[in-house]
């Protein structure tokens, strides 16, 4: 069973924060008691040191030589309710969604004007005001396309 990266992150959190009493809370102990077998010492130091520089003051952080340490804040439960780094990864998944649609879109709506831009070009070779506002309509689609993409 695979653990994404947000939902673990989150059961750091709420670990930290249900051992808050005891204050920082180890990596060694957060990889034997949370993950059993699924993340190793390094695996947890590494989400650590991501929630370290992700938010501010989600969590207290200690880096040593041997483990790593993590301690909740006042804001550490606030931030769980509000659907803490799972729902961050879920946001983040549909606006790429959205920018992959968005992106297809405008190729399709090039690749269009390039066909009818071909299109013109047989059938009306007399009229080439029309055809060079065509291949102008096209260069700015793709110009606008490069641009959406590029941005």
């Amino acid at each position: 069973m695979t653990i994404s990266e947000g939902k673990a992150k989150d059961k750091i959190l709420l670990y930290a924060i249900e051992h808050e009493e005891n204050g920082f809370v180890a990596a060694s102990e957060l990889a034997k008691k949370v993950f059993g077998d699924g993340l190793n010492i390094d695996e947890v130091t590494l989400l650590i040191k991501k929630i370290s520089n992700s938010r501010d003051e989600i969590a207290t952080t200690q880096f040593g030589e041997l483990n790593s340490y993590i301690c909740a804040t006042g804001l550490t439960q606030r931030f769980l309710d509000q659907g803490g780094y799972e729902q961050l990864e879920i946001e983040e998944q549909a606006e790429v969604e959205e920018q992959k649609q968005h992106q297809n879109i405008q190729i399709e709506l090039a690749q269009t004007t390039i066909e009818a831009n071909r299109l013109n070009t047989r059938n009306s070779k007399f009229n080439r005001f029309t055809t060079i506002i065509n291949i102008l309509i096209g260069l700015i689609n793709v110009g606008l396309l490069l641009y959406q993409l590029f941005r």
